[in-house]
């Protein structure tokens, strides 16, 4: 499993490191810069997520929509599981090197961190709907 993701890592071009980036958001004004991811691997860890996002996806297609039986739509299935799966630890190794390398804020933001346009990571406010919904759960302040 190691290896699999290595090697996807090690194929992620200067072109898929584009087409990422052009997918990220501008900034909103609601939320708070906290630095810039400039690490290409760190860079090349989200292109990773974002490619292993898009396999998922195909491979879902692919069981509800072209699968000629039920094997093969189980077997996309499984399929989409996994690549969601590595999906997930390849963004929280991501996020936990992102944090690492800007500090401060970025482990303790309060309600996350996202990322946008020009690889800025940003502070997300409290969503009210979040906030509502810790205190119907006894998470809230």
């Amino acid at each position: 499993m190691i290896i699999e993701l290595q090697r996807g890592f090690t194929e992620i071009s200067d072109a898929d490191l584009l087409r990422v980036q052009r997918h990220l958001n501008a900034a909103r004004d609601n939320e708070r810069a906290l630095g810039t991811v400039h690490n290409i691997d760190a860079q090349k860890l989200w292109a990773l997520a974002q490619a292993l996002e898009a396999q998922t996806a195909k491979l879902a297609l692919e069981a509800k929509f072209t699968a000629n039986s039920d094997e093969e739509s189980s077997e996309a299935i499984r399929k989409a599981s996994r690549a969601h799966t590595f999906e997930e630890v390849v963004r929280g190794i991501f996020w936990a090197r992102v944090k690492e390398d800007i500090g401060g804020d970025a482990w303790v933001a309060d309600s996350g961190i996202g990322l946008r346009a020009g690889w800025l990571v940003v502070a997300c406010p409290k969503s009210p709907i979040r906030g509502v919904i810790e205190q119907i759960l006894g998470g809230g302040e």
